[in-house]
């Protein structure tokens, strides 16, 4: 396949994500407000709710910190992961959801855009193993090759696909907003054909 490419000279290497990636470990305090999920189809990390049935220090939960890379074991391969933002930093999670640290060399958010391909994290499900539910453990996730070019192409990329990114944001904010414009000037059509509507039945009595 062609390859779009700011400067032809660029070299891309073959590399493993254990080359610019390292798990973070950081035990912390169980607190069942402070726990994360990440939402499958690249929506994001947020809060995860708290179930009443949920025992608090039950699981071992680990710090997660803003600008790591995070990934659900089970649904990698499903868009479920993410780069922590700002506003989750300290946040928890368990094992189950492992966070990495980025160790230099490589745009971190390159780095998402990269796995955010569906072509691509689709066909990561081949790396979960078990029985039963499937994981993708950290030590299989560090093991994936990925292609590499050197870090200003990166930077070139990640600033390209941003812009669309702000583009389709803006887009989409102008769709809800004519959306509820629509709706306001429905219920506005609706209370006035009812006002009307009594006005003739009054006439009539």
């Amino acid at each position: 396949t062609q390859k779009l490419r700011f400067d032809d000279n660029c070299q891309y290497k073959t590399k493993q994500v254990k080359d610019f990636l390292i798990e973070s470990k950081i035990e912390g305090i169980d607190d069942i407000n402070k726990r994360l999920t990440v939402k499958l189809n690249l929506k994001g990390i947020t809060v995860r709710e708290s179930k009443t049935i949920e025992i608090e220090g039950a699981t071992k939960q680990f710090i997660r910190k803003t600008g790591q890379f995070i990934y659900g074991k089970q649904n990698l391969h499903k868009g479920a992961f993410g780069i922590i933002p700002k506003e989750l930093d300290g946040y928890l999670t368990s094992s189950d959801i492992p966070s990495f640290d980025f160790k230099g060399g490589i745009e971190p958010k390159w780095f998402y855009y990269y796995f955010a391909r569906k072509l691509f994290y689709e066909k990561l499900e081949n790396l979960s193993t078990g029985t039963g539910s499937k994981r993708i453990s950290p030590k299989e996730f560090l093991n994936i090759k990925i292609i590499v070019p050197e870090f200003k192409e990166q930077h070139k990329i990640v600033c390209l696909l941003e812009k669309f990114d702000e583009k389709i944001n803006g887009i989409s904010n102008q769709i809800v907003q004519m959306n509820m414009f629509k709706k306001s000037l429905l219920q506005q059509m609706f209370v006035v054909q009812l006002i009307l509507s009594l006005l003739q039945n009054k006439k009539h009595i």
